[in-house]
């Protein structure tokens, strides 16, 4: 089985996580930290070929656990994340 894993590049207040699936990356979510208690999710993409595949998800998981271990709140202004944050019960906590 290929492994998959998650990463955090970060530039001072701008960043992205990036899905690795083996060598090559699956999924991205470009952030960022305005002030000291916020993340923002820009953009979530899935790129070519490894899309339904539930990546997209995983990528918003990883953000809202990412919140919760740096006690920050989450603005989503990607759509794709707006939604899945606002129909997720077990989200609500970061927003």
């Amino acid at each position: 089985m290929t492994e998959e894993k998650i990463h955090l590049e970060q530039d001072g207040p701008k960043g992205r996580f990036f899905l690795l699936v083996g060598p090559d990356t699956a999924a991205e979510m470009f952030i960022s930290f305005p002030g000291s208690n916020r993340l923002v999710i820009e953009h979530t993409e899935v790129l070519p070929g490894h899309e339904g595949k539930g990546y997209g998800k995983r990528m918003i998981e990883h953000a809202v656990n990412y919140a919760r271990e740096n006690k920050l709140r989450v603005i989503p202004f990607c759509l794709y994340a707006r939604e899945v944050l606002r129909k997720t019960k077990e989200y609500q906590d970061v927003l």
